[in-house]
């Protein structure tokens, strides 16, 4: 080890039990220092730090999740990514709904160009009533087209 590393204030790496802090000072062979009537400048004896857990050498293995879990990238990809996900679903579940709403579709239109917005397709409450609608397609009701159905049926001798 050299000096540069060395910090009297901490304990060893080897430390046991207890060790001994320096103040400074050391007393030499022949001196008559006396610590009741003077500064006691002696060594403190101070107790261990706990030791760490010892951690496993690095391996191939990859890292458990608790190792992952105390990075704080990871932590903020798991909270973003169900945040990113809820707002994907959102506008899904409006652009579904401005191509069947017209009440949903003109608040969308609000945000979007028109352009973006899918192609509306009004609901159809049932067959008869999507016919009345549609000019391009005959009346089943109308009596022309049943006195036709009707000749036809007699000509063919049924």
């Amino acid at each position: 080890m050299s000096c540069d590393d060395f910090d009297p204030k901490q304990a060893p790496e080897d430390c046991e039990n207890t060790w001994q802090e320096t103040q400074g000072y050391r007393l030499v062979p022949g001196d008559t220092c006396d610590v009741s009537t003077g500064l006691d400048l002696r060594p403190i004896t101070r107790p261990c730090p706990p030791k760490a857990p010892s951690v496993p050498q690095a391996s191939n293995e990859t890292p458990s999740a608790e190792t992952n879990a105390s990075s704080p990238v990871i932590t903020a990809l798991l909270l973003t990514v169900p945040i990113v996900a809820a707002i994907i679903f959102l506008f899904g579940l409006l652009y579904f709904l401005a191509a069947r709403s017209q009440a949903v579709r003109n608040v969308v239109a609000k945000i979007l160009p028109e352009r973006l917005l899918p192609t509306f397709q009004p609901p159809a409450s049932d067959y008869s009533s999507a016919l009345q609608f549609n000019p391009n397609v005959p009346n089943i009701l109308d009596e022309d087209l049943l006195q036709d159905d009707e000749d036809d049926l007699q000509e063919d001798g049924t």
